[in-house]
């Protein structure tokens, strides 16, 4: 009985890692890597302000979950506590709203504004 809950879990957790990586496809400008580490699983976000804005929603949600040690870009989820599948889906919803959320809140520049900012400044404001 031991190994099929074991399998259970195993099937589950890689449910939710696949329903991650569905999600970060969607927000690819926000949510840059998600890798399955054991257990847990490695978020990459482009900036550290959304990292931490996402481990305190995914927090508050009852999920345990921590910040990386070396990159702040980086949050880690112990994957157990996204189960069963009716909860982690739950979270996996305000998880993608949370993402949507922040792509609509952030500035795109087009590559031409982008490489003119590179070369010295706005033409515009003559910097």
């Amino acid at each position: 009985m031991a190994a099929s809950n074991t399998e259970d879990t195993e099937r589950d957790m890689e449910w939710v890692v696949g329903r991650l990586k569905q999600i970060q496809t969607g927000y690819p400008q926000v949510l840059q890597d998600v890798q399955q580490e054991g257990e847990s699983v490695r978020l990459s976000f482009y900036l550290e302000d959304i990292s931490m804005d996402a481990l305190s929603s995914l927090r508050a949600a009852g999920v345990d979950a921590w910040g990386g040690r070396k990159h702040l870009r980086h949050l880690h989820i112990a994957l157990p506590s996204m189960l069963p599948k009716d909860r982690g889906e739950q979270i996996l919803r305000d998880f993608g709203r949370f993402l949507e959320k922040t792509a609509s809140g952030m500035l795109v520049l087009s590559d031409e504004e982008t490489l003119r900012g590179q070369k010295g400044g706005d033409e515009r404001s003559g910097n």
